[in-house]
């Protein structure tokens, strides 16, 4: 009888741990299907920083992910609202893999408030996942927007996006009305105008150091860019020091670690207002020719 119980308590273990297999290998499986595939998120940029392929690596913000979008030759880790701490925790992850050329974003926006507030946006929970044992059930920044799915209408979205595979579409700047166009602009201006006079100014300004210090100790090239702003984006901040002041910032770390620095300005492009889908994000088609402009004026 006590034998019987025993092999009973066995096969039943045995089921229970096959059962838990089968589920975290299906979870695993939406993982990849679903989740790590959601263009401009976390749990996307994160799986695509265990990705070793690529010698050329691009972080930065929203103007990054617009503005390499369409390359093929470079591991972009950027998204929307990327800040100065998050990529430096993003450097210290990617300094195992030894990608040998890194463009770094180097825009004003970087010091602006709703930058400051973001701190590390979380990212100093991420990148847990051994070398070589890519299993996203057990990295925080993929099962952790997995949580934040919390209706049925968000969970439908990420469905269709993988299975009907929707293009994202741009709007041309030009199609806008020219009173809404200046309207837009200043506001956005004044969400992303930096604020030098906060103490987290030099905070990030010492992180910014900090990881591009770290990427040139493990080998790793370095190559600063501002991203292309309309004109009218330009005009309107030289009314704002502060941009001025945050800028130079940038242009005097390279000059000082003779780095290569690019402005915009500073690639043979014409910018027109079909250039722009909005006020500081370029097209689709300019990205193509921005980006291959970018990597041979970076001189790696």
């Amino acid at each position: 009888m006590k034998n019987s119980s025993t092999d009973s308590f066995k096969i039943y273990s045995i089921r229970i741990l096959f059962y838990l297999f089968l589920f975290l290998l299906l979870l695993e499986g939406f993982l990849r299907l679903f989740i790590i595939t959601v263009p401009n998120s976390v749990p996307q940029l994160v799986s695509k920083s265990y990705i070793k392929e690529h010698e050329i690596v691009s972080i930065g913000d929203s103007h990054f992910y617009r503005a390499f979008i369409n390359s093929k030759n470079i591991n972009d880790l950027s998204m929307g609202g990327l800040t100065i701490p998050a990529m430096n925790e993003i450097i210290k992850h990617l300094v195992k893999y030894k990608p040998k050329k890194l463009i770094l974003e180097a825009s004003p926006q970087l010091f602006s408030q709703s930058h400051y507030r973001k701190s590390d946006m979380g990212f100093k929970n991420y990148f847990v996942l051994p070398k070589y044992a890519k299993v996203f059930i057990f990295e925080p920044g993929v099962t952790e927007y997995l949580a934040s799915i919390n209706n049925y209408s968000s969970f439908v979205k990420i469905i269709n996006h993988t299975f009907k595979n929707p293009k994202i579409s741009y709007s041309s700047w030009n199609d806008i009305s020219l009173k809404k166009r200046i309207r837009l602009t200043h506001n956005r201006i004044q969400k992303q105008k930096p604020n030098i006079n906060d103490a987290h100014f030099n905070e990030f300004k010492s992180i910014y150091v900090e990881m591009i210090d770290n990427a040139l100790n493990n080998g790793i090239k370095v190559c600063l860019l501002r991203t292309p702003v309309t004109p009218r984006y330009a005009q309107i901040t030289r009314d704002y020091p502060d941009f001025s002041v945050a800028q130079n910032f940038f242009i005097n770390l390279a000059d000082n670690l003779n780095l290569t620095y690019v402005d915009y300005n500073d690639l043979n492009i014409s910018y027109t207002l079909s250039s722009f889908s909005n006020q500081d994000h370029i097209t689709p088609e300019t990205s193509k020719i921005f980006s291959k402009l970018v990597l041979e004026k970076c001189k790696f």
